[in-house]
């Protein structure tokens, strides 16, 4: 199985705040970044660094393309949870089947 990694997973990623075994499911490949949460990961990265840490992340996790229509099609999907959000609790690294 193939995982889709959100921001808050890379971060925690990055800090070794994840269980072990997902180093391994990360170095064989099996855990993919797409073009959102690199975006949204490299707003953190300064003017000099920004290439090197954009370079680490595509070697480190499989590239997933995004569909053109992606704006539509996770407003759709986020209409029934918008009024679920869990603010300032703390939350286990859940990765997300890639199909």
């Amino acid at each position: 199985m193939k995982y889709l990694v959100d921001t808050g997973a890379l971060v925690r990623i990055g800090r070794r705040q994840v269980e072990p075994v997902w180093y391994d499911v990360i170095d064989r490949g099996l855990v993919a970044i797409c073009e959102p949460v690199l975006v949204e990961t490299l707003t953190a990265a300064d003017a000099k660094s920004y290439a090197r840490a954009e370079e680490t992340l595509r070697a480190a996790y499989t590239w997933v393309p995004v569909p053109d229509d992606v704006v539509d099609v996770v407003m759709v999907g986020q209409r029934p949870t918008l009024s679920t959000v869990h603010c300032g609790q703390r939350r286990k690294f859940v990765a997300a089947p890639v199909t």
